[in-house]
């Protein structure tokens, strides 16, 4: 008994210890100033989709290196956060990096439209539709 009470005792620890953790990767994931990307062309080969027909541009996300525990972490959050995070100027555009990244969208739009912050706050708020329908989307799919 006392060693199932001590079990469940570490793993909350433990799991608050690294959300804790990935609450001080948001503060530096999170920042206009500090990401670093690049956008990889992708062929239909190497990407091994059938629906992919001609090669496609995608971002990966140089710096900060976003790790598979945090970016599942960040599959699991909800609208409301990802919404709130492009409409902060300080993390706009690296939102919405992220979300091409993690969510490996296209980004077609980025490559040859809006290469910078300067270029796309023009294009934010098309941007911010698209993903209030994508999140709307995958709502309706889960339920």
């Amino acid at each position: 008994m006392r060693k199932n009470i001590f079990i469940v005792i570490i793993l909350i620890l433990s799991t608050r210890q690294m959300y804790a953790q990935f609450d001080s990767v948001e503060n530096k994931v999170f920042n206009n100033d500090s990401i670093k990307y690049h956008i990889a062309h992708v062929t239909p080969s190497v990407y091994r989709n059938p629906d992919v027909v001609i090669g496609m541009y995608f971002v990966r996300i140089d710096n900060p290196k976003i790790s598979n525990e945090f970016k599942e972490y960040l599959l699991k959050k909800d609208t409301t956060f990802w919404i709130g995070h492009l409409y902060n100027n300080q993390s706009d555009w690296a939102t919405n990096l992220i979300l091409y990244s993690i969510y490996r969208q296209s980004a077609d739009q980025i490559t040859y439209f809006y290469p910078t912050r300067d270029k796309w706050i023009k294009f934010k708020p098309i941007d911010i539709d698209f993903w209030r329908s994508f999140f709307k989307g995958k709502t309706k799919k889960t339920k």
